[in-house]
């Protein structure tokens, strides 16, 4: 038996069908086909009633091949139930819900699946987002940091230039202002000073 495979009864399995003899669908191998290999039978006017179905099981997930088990495309009951209760090494049972065809349960699945693969990228779409949210948050704190810091530099930059302008300002005013004025004309009223040391 290969690895990964469990010993399974196909009359379990969803995957198992019949073909109906006038239209040839698959359709589902009901209860008394899957436990006792009954195949049902119509009387259509003659004595001996017609069968509906062919006798011939079918797995529709294609890991059995009864007809060459069988060895005949019409096997009795007895080789057909036999057949469906005897163990079989398979990975792709699926359980069997009666009123279900395996096309429809096929379908089912492959819309469970595509669900299941909505949601897992559902998932991911959200994580991702959310990992692009978080850093775009961190960018907008950074940038808000350097904000700050560049507005405390501008206000220490404001500080120094109006201590500097404050200090060249009183600088400035503590100096002494040359006006250059013309020399004063001394007028004869005026008594001259006296020579001092002459």
């Amino acid at each position: 038996m290969p690895q990964g495979q469990n010993l399974v009864k196909c009359k379990d399995c969803g995957w198992l069908g019949v073909r109906q003899k006038a239209s040839r669908i698959l359709v589902d191998a009901d209860d008394a086909y899957r436990n006792e290999g009954t195949i049902p039978r119509l009387k259509a006017g003659s004595s001996l009633p017609e069968p509906v179905i062919e006798s011939l099981p079918i797995c529709y997930a294609g890991r059995r091949k009864f007809y060459d088990e069988m060895q005949t495309p019409t096997p009795n009951e007895a080789i057909v139930k036999a057949a469906l209760a005897k163990p079989y090494p398979c990975d792709s049972i699926t359980p069997w819900q009666s009123g279900l065809s395996p096309k429809e349960l096929e379908q089912m699945k492959m819309l469970e699946e595509q669900r299941a693969a909505l949601a897992r990228e559902a998932d991911r779409q959200r994580i991702w987002q959310a990992g692009e949210s978080k850093k775009a948050d961190d960018r907008h704190t950074e940038n808000l940091k350097a904000v700050v810091k560049a507005g405390w530099s501008n206000v220490w930059s404001a500080l120094a230039a109006a201590a500097l302008g404050g200090i060249v300002g009183a600088w400035a005013a503590g100096k002494q202002i040359i006006n250059v004025q013309p020399a004063p004309v001394v007028t004869p009223s005026q008594p001259t000073p006296p020579d001092v040391g002459h």
